[in-house]
């Protein structure tokens, strides 16, 4: 909110938009800790310093990219649906 009557709507998450939009193949680098579920292998990824038994390796990942997971736009098509309902309620006359 920036005042009584007015605001924005924006995510401040650095995935936000590949999320909303979807994102291309790209490489992820330079976290030697690197770890997550590796949902297609069904397993946990292993973090380049582990699986080479190098302590600060550097981890690179090919990310294959994915669709638009929307997620934004349609919680504002749903609160601006509402919006004159709450405004007529919260702001009479």
């Amino acid at each position: 909110m920036t005042g009584a009557t007015s605001g924005h709507w924006y995510a401040t998450a650095r995935h936000a938009l590949p999320q909303e939009f979807g994102a291309t193949p790209h490489v992820i680098t330079g976290n030697p800790n690197l770890s997550f579920w590796w949902e297609s292998a069904g397993k946990h990824f292993v973090p380049s310093s582990v699986y080479y038994n190098m302590p600060g390796a550097v981890t690179t990942v090919n990310h294959p990219g994915h669709g638009p997971q929307p997620y934004l736009r349609p919680a504002y098509v749903q609160v601006a649906a509402q919006i004159m309902q709450v405004a007529k309620q919260e702001y009479p006359g």
